[in-house]
């Protein structure tokens, strides 16, 4: 199995502490590191160098589109997922312009992120018994 290394993005800490939970105690991997910000995020990929962005659309300054895009204008390998609260289908289309892997809407983050990983990495990225 290839080794997971997460950074998650999100200007929201609530948010972000609960899907830090979440990660935590469904995924095996060997880190996780977050950023509050586009930029913050810019600086914590090359130090860490992750193989899974899992990032808000919606941040101030930089949002998670345009991140995405300055991300892809360099490195064609990490994975992707752009997550928003809002479920528009143009969410969606601007993701996926964008460059990301996937969408997913933040009332969706753990089922659908789970279905999503286990088609990015494999099904051993799972934890057998999450607590």
């Amino acid at each position: 199995m290839e080794t997971l290394k997460i950074l998650l993005v999100d200007d929201n800490s609530k948010f972000r502490n609960s899907a830090i939970r979440y990660l935590n105690s469904s995924l095996n991997f060997e880190l996780l590191t977050w950023a509050e910000s586009g930029e913050d995020a810019l600086k914590k990929i090359d130090a860490f160098k992750p193989n899974l962005i899992i990032m808000d659309i919606s941040m101030k300054s930089m949002n998670g589109l345009e991140v995405t895009k300055t991300i892809r204008s360099t490195n064609k390998k990490v994975n992707i997922i752009l997550i928003t609260i809002g479920t528009d289908q143009e969410y969606r289309n601007q993701a996926l312009s964008a460059g990301a892997d996937d969408f997913i809407t933040k009332s969706d983050f753990g089922p659908i992120l789970t279905e999503k990983l286990e088609k990015l990495f494999g099904k051993e990225i799972i934890k057998k018994n999450p607590k």
